[in-house]
């Protein structure tokens, strides 16, 4: 079963987070409509991804995960699904980072060994580890491509789900942990920090968190029927109301908190796909947005290097002869955003055929169980 309506949600969340990241590079022109609350707001909607990362596995999972060989199919998949998209664009922020002084110095630049972008911080970065807060200092936290730090902690967080499906048999003892790992890791969150944004320091924990929730949050879907078209409609008008005034109103305060329940709701709201705006998300941009979902997340930051390094001291001399030198062209922030946006929908494009796909194909017939069954005689 694919949940197409939540396919397109997160398209839309991976596009205004790759939003929020355009709007505070150093661009020569801001582009001040960016500041908008909800779009300088929208870290929070990595929370929406863990929820629904839950809810997807669960249904897809929670049934099958009763032995050492469905441990090890489920764990190569997760892993070819998230590693190598996160390898190659790590790899593309770090050349572009090392070579774009050639243009200027005629020399690469040097990584060092220990510290801020360090050969060290970059090979924890490459074994997903880094987000787990091994071995780094809290000043010098998303130094490479920041936001696979979510995609470290979804892996881990997906890897001890799948042992407590394994150890604890019971559903109802199994629900019950779920339920107090979940309101331990909200009150750990609330006690730490006081707000959601975490990253690289009590990241797992959010993650965690947002899983569960939607691990639970499918036990709930699949016992309930959907409701009417005009009910159905009207829910999910209000969910999406909700979403937008909760992500622009909350900010970094302390409700940032309940974030996961809200988007629980959201999930819940348009799962069965029964209303209006359901019917929209399923039309093909929408739809070709989340197949995109994923390359969006992890490619703008590359994307947008090689546009503050290399593309845009040809738009800053474009913008100084339109405007006769006085100042920038005022509109040089909306062209940049139109440039910007164009480049990341292509590279998405590219690395989604080229690297998501192969690179799923190749971890999914590793994890076939006649291949398990091959490697093992």
């Amino acid at each position: 079963m694919r949940f197409r309506a939540l396919d397109a949600w997160r398209g839309i969340c991976a596009s205004m987070i790759a939003l929020l990241h355009f709007c505070i590079q150093e661009w020569p022109v801001p582009c001040q409509w960016c500041a908008a609350s909800l779009v300088t707001s929208s870290w929070l909607f990595v929370d929406f991804f863990f929820v629904l990362s839950g809810f997807v596995i669960g249904h897809a999972y929670g049934d099958r995960l009763v032995s050492a060989e469905s441990l090890r199919i489920f764990a190569l998949r997760r892993f070819g699904r998230l590693w190598p998209l996160h390898a190659a664009t790590l790899a593309a922020v770090v050349a572009v980072r090392v070579l774009a002084p050639v243009l200027t110095t005629g020399a690469a630049a040097a990584l060092p060994a220990s510290g801020r972008q360090s050969l060290t911080s970059l090979g924890l970065d490459l074994v997903l580890v880094r987000p787990l807060g091994f071995g780094i200092d809290p000043a010098y936290h998303l130094d490479w491509n920041y936001p696979s730090w979510s995609i470290g902690v979804e892996l881990w967080v997906c890897l001890l789900f799948a042992l407590l499906c394994m150890l604890v048999r019971r559903r109802i003892l199994l629900h019950a942990l779920e339920t107090f790992l979940i309101a331990a890791c909200a009150a750990l969150l609330y006690a730490a920090l006081g707000v959601m944004d975490a990253t690289d320091d009590y990241g797992f924990l959010r993650c965690l968190y947002g899983f569960l929730t939607g691990r639970l949050l499918y036990e709930l879907f699949r016992r309930c029927g959907p409701p009417s078209a005009a009910l159905a409609t009207a829910l999910e008008t209000a969910v999406v109301a909700a979403v937008v005034v909760f992500v622009a109103w909350s900010d970094r305060s302390p409700w940032t908190i309940g974030a996961p329940l809200l988007f629980a709701a959201a999930i819940f709201v348009f799962a069965h796909e029964s209303g209006a705006i359901s019917r929209a998300l399923v039309h093909p941009f929408p739809q070709r947005l989340g197949e995109l979902s994923y390359s969006i997340y992890m490619v703008h930051v590359a994307v947008y290097e090689v546009m503050l390094r290399l593309g845009m001291p040809g738009l800053r001399w474009l913008g100084r002869q339109l405007s006769l030198g006085i100042a920038p062209a005022p509109w040089l922030g909306v062209l940049e955003l139109v440039v910007a946006t164009t480049a990341v929908l292509a590279a998405s494009s590219v690395t989604y055929r080229w690297i998501e796909q192969p690179g799923r194909r190749y971890f999914n017939g590793l994890a076939s169980p006649s291949t398990l069954r091959s490697a093992a005689r």
